[in-house]
């Protein structure tokens, strides 16, 4: 395994699911989306499962930790043949960013998860396809994210055909 120090092991997913998961909604979103790929027998890494990611959560986070964190996740990135990467992030609430001119809101902003986008950018470099999960369709999406996606799934009932689609195709290799 090459890097910089990443111990863990590296497996060969066909998904790489990259996506927040940073509060209870955001767990229970990647959470469906992982049952979904489960129940087609698509084999996925995602961050939030990582043993790093599960030690930084219990006891902080620590240098050491970040870089086996961002090693571990990138030589995923590097094996994998396929992501799927979850652009809505919608913050607590109260906290939704909004832009104003003159007292008026001109859009309520669903920005990405700066981790999924920085993933994103790195699949792209490799030539990985990367399909875009976004249930927001009033607001539009970023050109330069939407531009790397090779197609961009809009609900739960879209995500089952292409995971049952991916479940008897496979990817087609790269």
């Amino acid at each position: 395994m090459k890097g910089r120090g990443a111990s863990a092991p590296l497996f060969k997913k066909m998904i790489y699911l990259a996506g927040p998961f940073f509060n209870t909604a955001q767990n229970a979103h990647i959470k469906r989306i992982e049952l979904c790929l489960a129940k087609y027998g698509l084999t996925y890494f995602t961050p939030r499962k990582s043993a790093a990611s599960k030690e930084a959560k219990d006891g902080g986070m620590t240098p050491g930790l970040a870089e086996n964190i961002f090693e571990v996740n990138r030589l995923q990135i590097e094996a994998t043949k396929i992501m799927l990467a979850i652009l809505d992030w919608k913050l607590p609430l109260g906290q939704h960013v909004q832009l104003r001119k003159a007292g008026e809101t001109l859009v309520n902003l669903n920005l990405p998860d700066s981790g999924t986008i920085w993933e994103m950018g790195y699949a792209h470099a490799l030539e990985v396809p990367i399909f875009g999960f976004r249930m927001d369709q009033e607001n539009p999406l970023n050109v330069m994210l939407g531009r790397c996606c090779t197609g961009v799934i809009s609900n739960f009932g879209e995500l089952e055909v292409w995971a049952q689609i991916l479940s008897k195709k496979g990817v087609p290799e790269t």
